[in-house]
């Protein structure tokens, strides 16, 4: 390599290096050992980067491009975990790479985590799984490895990044605050059951703006969990395509939906465009649905019966789960210029509000 070239070389990598983001220290895998070939295991090396970086306080962890494969990785506190353009973690489907359940990254009780940079997690939910009319009734795997689940974190960020096959819940977030979602691209497989996108369960401050989701499952749900609301919530510029629901609130409804504001998304080929299942006995409240698209499936003769059958651009509905199960409520619902499009007869709109 000439001179020229290796200072061209050079250059770029310093270019890459600055866009960054300048959080202390830069922790490259390789430089722990991780080989981007897709055949060995990554896993213990990306990990050491990120115990290393968080011992020495935060920074970044830097994943440059090449295909990684690696189990389950546990992130913490003030760090940064950088893909760049053409990095893909390759999720492993053998249930021995993961010591947090069943899901790729997890973190618990942390805060200021950051996943960041255009590469991709890339999950293990590839084929069709029980949504098709002709699939065969198999039981649904014992392991089912989904991307992402933190438990009562604070101030996370996910920007710009590419998620390909989960094989269950996405991103499952539960208990957290101050949450940032923004220029994701999900892409699941539409016929796996189980394939949502974004779950935050019982979560506080969360925003999700300008992303693309495609889901063999609801593609945006809030749920509840007993003693914990889900509030504060706003959705906006997201394209979503769903075999199931494109944004729901509910069915896990125990406690409270406050505040939640969903504007200006586009709604192509789901199921239910909006869909409120309030079961528990929780109440919704305040909750507004503005300048948004829905058009419901395309071709609904080739679900599974249950699902054909539910067919609606807006679903809102009150009942109870179980006999001993509480009536909940919904109260200061609002939709404004909501445009609707079903190409086929559809039954009964129920509209269900107390």
């Amino acid at each position: 390599m000439t001179i020229l070239r290796k200072l061209m070389v050079l250059g770029f990598a310093a270019l890459f290096l600055l866009a960054i983001p300048c959080q202390g220290r830069i922790w490259n895998v390789r430089d722990n050992g991780a080989r981007a070939n897709k055949k060995d295991n990554d896993g213990p090396a990306i990990q050491a980067a990120i115990d290393v970086c968080s011992a020495a306080g935060g920074g970044v962890v830097y994943v440059p491009a090449g295909d990684y494969s690696c189990g389950g990785l546990r992130l913490a506190s003030h760090v940064t975990l950088y893909l760049e353009t053409g990095a893909t973690l390759w999720v492993s489907p053998e249930e021995k790479d993961y010591k947090d359940g069943n899901r790729f990254l997890y973190a618990e009780d942390q805060q200021h985590i950051r996943i960041e940079g255009g590469g991709t997690i890339h999950g293990t939910g590839r084929a069709d799984l029980l949504r098709k009319r002709t699939d065969k009734e198999e039981q649904k795997p014992a392991f089912r490895i989904g991307i992402l689940r933190f438990v009562r974190c604070r101030n996370v960020s996910i920007k710009d990044i590419t998620v390909r096959y989960s094989d269950s819940w996405t991103f499952d977030l539960e208990f957290c605050e101050n949450v940032f979602i923004t220029g994701v691209s999900i892409l699941n497989n539409y016929y796996r059951v189980n394939a949502d996108g974004i779950d935050p369960v019982s979560c506080r401050n969360v925003h999700i703006s300008n992303c693309h989701i495609v889901a063999g499952d609801d593609c945006i749900v809030c749920k509840t969990r007993e003693g914990n609301p889900c509030e504060d919530v706003v959705v906006t510029n997201c394209t979503l395509e769903s075999v199931a629901t494109a944004i729901k609130i509910g069915t896990e409804s125990p406690s409270d939906f406050r505040n939640i504001h969903v504007s200006n998304c586009v709604i192509r080929n789901s199921t239910v465009g909006i869909g409120m299942y309030i079961k528990d006995g929780g109440t919704a409240e305040r909750i507004s649905f503005a300048n948004c698209t829905i058009e419901t499936i395309r071709e609904p003769e080739v679900l599974t019966t249950s699902t054909q059958n539910s067919v609606y651009p807006i679903f809102v509905d009150i009942e109870k789960r179980q006999k001993k199960s509480s009536i909940g409520k919904i109260r200061d619902l609002a939709f404004t210029d909501i445009n609707t499009t079903a190409q086929f007869r559809l039954k009964k709109l129920d509209y269900v509000c107390r």
